[in-house]
């Protein structure tokens, strides 16, 4: 139901109310003149938050038990976290097959006891990632690092390690570069889910022994 200004309130147990952020890319627009100058236009729409409607353990317990299109759709979000945990591990393994997957960290359980950045890294938007790229790249351009640079530890970002997770000095300048734009970067608290999923990356990386890369590697 709603109250007087349209917004959803709740009267059972079944369902309650979560903030959810909605975040857009900056869109460039460009403009020619009868001269022929081209002129340039930057905007962003602001961020959307809007309180929205998510099932209880009450509600839960309820869509298995009535069954049907709910349950369906239920087992489809359960399957969609561990697809994207699949995806995640595929990935980061080149050499990664049937035959050698670790169908353990994929179990229900293994999953819901990875620290929450890690876990909602798979579950994070593409247009997420790509638009906090943009912002990251400009912001080390801001603070004057050189384009091709900031472009390519935006990639290896975005890439969320992968191309260089045996390599720590990498990890490290990447780390640092995360949290300076964390503590300046103007539209940095946009981006929280990534930027918490990479500290937490960088950190898993860092703290894995020489031994455990050996072993990776060959």
């Amino acid at each position: 139901m709603t109250d007087t200004n349209g917004a959803i309130t709740l009267n059972d147990t079944h369902t309650e109310l979560k903030e959810v952020s909605f975040f857009f890319r900056k869109v460039i627009t460009k403009h020619t003149d009868e001269a022929g100058v081209v002129t340039e236009k930057e905007a962003k729409r602001p961020t959307v938050f809007i309180k929205l409607p998510f099932p209880t353990v009450d509600g839960l317990i309820e869509i298995i038990s009535n069954g049907g299109a709910a349950l369906e759709l239920l087992q489809e979000a359960v399957a969609n976290v561990i697809t994207a945990q699949a995806r995640e591990l595929v990935s980061e393994a080149e050499d990664i097959t049937e035959a050698n997957f670790p169908f353990d960290k994929v179990d229900w359980h293994y999953i819901a006891n990875l620290p929450k950045a890690e876990r909602k890294g798979g579950g994070i938007a593409k247009e997420v990632w790509a638009a906090f790229g943009e912002d990251f790249t400009a912001y080390l351009l801001s603070v004057g690092k050189e384009e091709e640079k900031a472009k390519r530890a935006a990639s290896l970002l975005l890439d969320k390690f992968t191309k260089v997770k045996y390599q720590k000095p990498v990890i490290q300048a990447l780390l640092a570069a995360v949290v300076e734009y964390v503590a300046h970067a103007t539209n940095a608290s946009e981006f929280t889910e990534c930027t918490e999923f990479l500290v937490n990356k960088a950190d898993t990386l860092l703290a894995i022994t020489d031994e455990e890369q050996l072993v990776g590697l060959l």
